[in-house]
Parts: C-alpha cells; sequence; structure tokens
C-alpha cells in the first residue's frame, strides 16, 4: 500500500522536471492545487528540491539550500539571470554564534539577500552523519 496525495509533488519527483513540465503538471490538477500553479523550466525543479528538502524526503547543505531559494524565488531563469547579474555580490562567510534562545548556529549576513540567515548546528551536524 502507498499512501500519497494528488497535491504532493515530492510523491511524484521526477529529474526530468528541470527540462520539461512533469506528468502530474499535465494532468487535471488536485483540487487542492492552487490555479496560480506554473511551471517554469529549471526553477520549478529548484523549488521542488526545497519542497522535498523541507519534507525531510532530501537533505541539501546550508549553503545550497540558500542559492536554490533564491533562484525559486525567480519567475524564469532569464529573470534569475537578469537578477543575479545586476545584485551587489557579498562575501559569505558563515559564523558559528548562538541563536536568540542560546543554542549553537551557523549564522550568514543579512545583506547576502537570503530568506534565512541562521541554521543550527544541530541540523548540519545531522547532515555530517549522513
Amino acid at each position: 500500500v502507498f499512501l500519497q496525495y494528488a497535491s504532493d509533488p515530492i510523491v511524484f519527483f521526477d529529474p526530468g522536471a528541470i527540462w520539461r513540465r512533469p506528468v502530474w503538471m499535465r494532468e487535471p490538477p488536485a483540487p487542492d492545487v492552487s490555479p496560480d500553479l506554473s511551471f517554469m523550466p529549471v526553477v520549478t525543479q529548484f523549488q521542488l528540491a526545497l519542497d522535498m528538502e523541507a519534507a525531510g524526503e532530501a537533505t541539501i547543505i546550508f549553503p545550497t539550500k540558500m542559492n536554490l531559494g533564491k533562484l525559486a524565488e525567480a519567475e524564469s531563469v532569464p529573470t534569475a539571470i537578469s537578477r543575479f547579474r545586476e545584485g551587489k555580490v557579498v562575501t559569505v562567510l558563515p559564523v558559528v554564534g548562538k541563536d536568540e534562545n542560546g543554542n549553537p548556529c551557523l549564522h550568514i549576513p543579512a545583506e547576502a539577500g537570503y530568506v534565512q540567515t541562521i541554521e543550527p548546528l544541530e541540523k548540519i551536524e545531522n547532515v555530517a552523519k549522513r
């Protein structure tokens, strides 16, 4: 028995979706799928990777996850390329510190423009153990 939701793209992950619309996006959408869902070559694949990581189905290391997040914000590949060409380059040197609760974590500079600037060391240690 395999339990799945018709609106769960992780169940239907396809590496070929980087360039072509996956089968599950060509079929009529499930009732709980937003009508705004659309396919964008490369960008959709990055978003799927982030979704898989959030669901615990994949492990993406912190720097890669932050870069995928930036890429997934773009509406298209040309938009992403343009945004990165025009953007300010900020050197990102993670610093070990503590979060607001005193837990050890990595900090990256906010001016780098990432959606997340702190990553718990526990998450990083778990990746290293795999």
